[in-house]
């Protein structure tokens, strides 16, 4: 129970999520961004630790991991 507990929140940090760590990028998405891809330091919406993160649409807006989650 508490691992599906845990796998629904993550899907929903997921969804939600405006910005990401790379690691949580390359691990849940695929890198789309350019050279225009812009970074700040701030806390990651799906791990939660603080640093540097860009907008979750630049990893596909995390589809690979939601798709996972789901069981697509």
């Amino acid at each position: 129970m508490e691992s599906q507990l845990k796998s629904a929140e993550l899907l929903d940090r997921l969804i939600e999520a405006y910005q990401c760590c790379s690691d949580c990028g390359d691990k849940y998405g695929t890198y789309r961004g350019a050279d225009t891809s812009t970074c700040w330091h701030d806390t990651c919406d799906v791990c939660k630790a603080k640093g540097t993160v860009t907008a979750a649409r630049n990893y596909g807006y995390l589809y690979k991991g939601i798709r996972l989650l789901k069981n697509f």
